[in-house]
């Protein structure tokens, strides 16, 4: 046959030419867990204990039942990381961390990242920018690091240190410790015995439901103590507490305390604190100003050498609340005659006076409260 003028042989030719080989019909081999391109990938990884590092791209990664060390790498990457106790660090850019069963440590590094701890006792960190973590089943610990971060501790005994930014943090149902950290943060103790710190800041502290602990520290802060027998304290602490430290009030027995940590009115705000129902507890210090709402409550009034300012109390029950002055005089010896009681014609309050100098105002407690309604106490 011939076309177009080339000639086409179609005889059999030689029938003793070689076969051709047979195709290969058997399953292409799976690629190993660990192998990621600068693409975008979904790997999947077996239940040994793997090492990944995705690279570059969007990345989606599911590991299995081993205790997997993940990397997100570059890009806007999920990771699930299932079962085992894993380790997963987000990398540079916005991230998605599952961390599934087991005690994990998760880490969003750069980006606006989003970690969900879920089951076990995981240690969660956002890193840069602005994260959103939550903690899910079991005793977790989240920290927010530099950013405006949202942290939601979830249904274990959790501790929640929010760092550098106006942060908000939700202490779940159980148990938490929650510290603001720099930043103007709002916190909320919700459900369970909450301990919150504000630190530096103007601060809003919300312990919601049982008894709770609300420390206020530098700023101007709104210490509302909710439903239970709570105690709120307007005055700082000596010096800014570690996560290291705040997680060890939760790990360590009960009455565990901070070496070297005491109570200042150095460079303080003027704080508005609010027990609410039950019989509370309110520290305040200069400038502060204290309700404490339904039931007995006790206000203590931390006066010192080294803050101005007049305290006060705007719900004074006679017969059921309690007044103590805790003076701070350095090295001096506290002098009772130093202290009195008057009456203000003008406008129906109760005055404490220190030589003469009003400390604290009692609002509607003229004739009522009197000297002998006043406790001493030498805080040295």
């Amino acid at each position: 046959m011939a076309i177009a003028g080339l000639a086409i042989s179609l005889d059999d030719g030689d029938d003793n030419a070689p076969e051709p080989d047979p195709i290969d019909e058997s399953p292409e081999p799976e690629l190993p867990g660990n192998l990621a391109t600068d693409g975008p990938d979904d790997l999947v990884l077996g239940d040994e204990d793997d090492f990944l590092d995705a690279g570059t791209g969007a990345d989606r990664v599911q590991s299995g039942g081993g205790n997997d060390q993940i990397s997100g790498g570059e890009g806007k990457d999920t990771v699930l990381a299932g079962d085992g106790n894993d380790t997963v660090s987000g990398g540079a850019f916005h991230d998605l961390i599952y961390g599934g069963n087991g005690n994990d440590l998760l880490s969003g590094e750069g980006g606006l990242d989003t970690v969900f701890g879920e089951g076990g006792n995981d240690t969660l960190d956002g890193g840069d920018w602005d994260d959103m973590l939550v903690g899910g089943l079991g005793y977790d610990s989240l920290t927010g690091g530099i950013g405006n971060d949202m942290l939601i501790a979830g249904s274990g005994k959790d501790v929640a240190f929010g760092g550098d930014g106006n942060d908000t943090v939700s202490g779940g149902e159980f148990h938490d410790i929650a510290y603001g950290g720099a930043g103007n943060d709002s916190l909320a103790g919700d459900g369970g015995i909450d301990v919150l710190f504000g630190d530096d800041g103007d601060d809003t502290l919300d312990g919601g439901a049982w008894d709770d602990d609300l420390i206020g520290g530098d700023g101007a802060d709104v210490l509302n103590g909710g439903d239970g027998n709570d105690a709120l304290s307007g005055v700082n602490l000596t010096r800014d507490l570690t996560p290291e430290e705040v997680a060890s009030l939760r790990d360590q027995e009960e009455g565990a305390t901070l070496e070297g940590v005491g109570f200042s009115t150095a460079d303080d705000g003027a704080d508005t604190l609010d027990g609410g129902a039950g019989n509370d507890f309110l520290l305040m210090g200069a400038g502060d100003t204290g309700t404490g709402g339904e039931g007995q409550d006790d206000f203590g009034l931390y006066v010192s050498q080294e803050a101005d300012g007049v305290i006060t109390i705007t719900d004074y029950t006679p017969g059921e609340d309690l007044v103590q002055l805790v003076i701070d005089n350095g090295s001096e010896t506290v002098d009772a005659d130093d202290y009195s009681v008057e009456d203000d014609a003008e406008t129906g309050d109760a005055l404490i006076l220190h030589q003469g100098e009003v400390v604290a105002r009692l609002q509607g407690a003229g004739g009522s409260f009197t000297a002998d309604d006043l406790m001493l106490i030498d805080a040295a």
